[in-house]
């Protein structure tokens, strides 16, 4: 029976099938019914260090977003996407605590298989080997209807095929699963061939899928390099503060290629073609300098749709001349930065400290530093940050950092039981 729940769980948080009550389509929706199966497996045994945090972070949220009946935004358009965002991080914790009694080479052996089932599911996509890919499509068609991934011709254009969705919205929900999981099985794994296998598995995925979100493999363990346990508190602080510089420098040569280049000459060239970088990593960039600008302290709030579109029209009207649709804008393709956009200054510091509180908590002292580093980066590639995706690979995150060879968190939790 635990198979079956693993086995339901990870196919609806792969897939992000919504769920659909009367009108309203509930995005990732169907993973959320693993609730009550993931607290059945975990016995009903919770942490009580952890879930105390949890409850601060639930508060917190709660909280933030009643202060926005202050700021003289609607809050009745947002504060469902608040509960969603509470919902998604409840779920995590859950699947984190069901998944801490599962051994370790265990949980190994099934990070692995799903890396090869993925793999060779793409492989079978693009080969047309037994009708993979017309089951994918239909698949896709039947609960995807309305937001159906359109630039295959694009992809043959660029990229000389159309590229394998294999059961998920589009080639770039792949490439993110397939970075998330070949870090973490690297991690937790104790198998002397792995670092062969996991070059292996980054060339066949950017092959197969031809997306530069792969690059986020080796920065990953450019991370794991520079914020490894074990090493000397001088030493840890030189390398936090290098990776704090490059990080910087990286993000300010970025945000200002956008704001100086990409709106002069990108969209020149492109005339209203496909922009998806500028859509899932400079629009939400821009948003949150103006966002700091124009409410810095509290933000617009999660999920704030249509609080954006004055900023949106401000700041990105060329991207909107460009082809780029509101609802793409609103959507905040980044949940690095829809963080910052949804609560501010003040909230995103808040709320920031209280998930790194809870990281350190899930995986040790000596831990700490990588998990967030490996959080931030998988939070710049994901969107949804109200969904139930990015805060499984919060959790999947925390629970490898602290199989690994890292120091162990003490034993002495106290245990709530319901």
């Amino acid at each position: 029976m635990n198979h079956l729940i693993g086995a339901y769980f990870f196919f609806a948080i792969y897939t992000s099938i919504p769920l659909i009550i009367g009108s309203t389509a509930i995005p990732n929706g169907a993973s959320l019914l693993a609730a009550p199966l993931l607290i059945w497996v975990a016995k009903g045994k919770l942490v009580s260090s952890e879930f105390i945090i949890i409850v601060y972070i639930v508060v917190s949220i709660l909280f933030l977003s009643t202060l926005h009946l202050f700021s003289g935004l609607a809050i009745n358009a947002y504060f469902d996407s608040s509960l969603l965002l509470i919902l998604g991080i409840v779920l995590g914790y859950l699947f984190f605590n069901a998944a801490s009694f599962v051994e370790t080479e265990r949980l190994s052996k099934i990070l692995l298989a799903v890396i090869v089932f993925i793999i060779t599911g793409m492989i079978f996509e693009v080969s047309g080997f037994g009708y993979v890919a017309e089951i994918s499509d239909l698949f896709r068609h039947y609960f995807f209807e309305g937001h159906m991934y359109t630039s295959d011709l694009r992809d043959i254009s660029l990229h000389g095929g159309i590229r394998p969705k294999f059961f998920t919205s589009e080639p770039s929900h792949v490439a993110k699963y397939l970075c998330v999981f070949i870090v973490c099985w690297w991690l937790i794994s104790q198998d002397r061939n792995k670092n062969y296998l996991v070059i292996f598995f980054t060339l066949l995925g950017t092959i197969l899928l031809r997306s530069p979100q792969m690059v986020a493999i080796p920065v990953a363990f450019i991370a794991i390099y520079i914020c490894r346990p074990n090493i000397g508190f001088k030493k840890r602080t030189i390398r936090f503060v290098l990776v704090f510089t490059l990080i910087s420098l990286s993000v300010l040569f970025l945000y200002l290629m956008a704001r100086e280049m990409l709106p002069a000459r990108i969209f020149m060239i492109l005339n209203g073609e496909d922009n998806s970088l500028y859509q899932r990593l400079f629009a939400p960039m821009i948003l949150t300098e103006a966002t700091f600008t124009t409410h810095p302290w509290l933000g617009y709030g999660v999920g704030s749709s249509a609080s954006l579109d004055t900023i949106i029209k401000e700041n990105l009207g060329m991207s909107l001349a460009g082809g780029t649709t509101f609802e793409q804008l609103r959507s905040v393709a980044n949940a690095f930065f829809a963080h910052w956009i949804s609560f501010g200054i003040f909230g995103g510091i808040v709320l920031g400290a209280l998930y790194a509180k809870l990281l350190h908590e899930l995986t040790g002292e000596s831990g700490t530093f990588l998990a967030i580093a490996l959080v931030s980066l998988f939070a710049l590639q994901q969107g949804g940050y109200n969904g139930s995706r990015i805060w499984f690979f919060f959790f999947l995150v925390a629970i490898v950092i602290r199989r690994s060879n890292f120091p162990r968190l003490p034993l002495q939790h106290k245990i709530l039981k319901h």
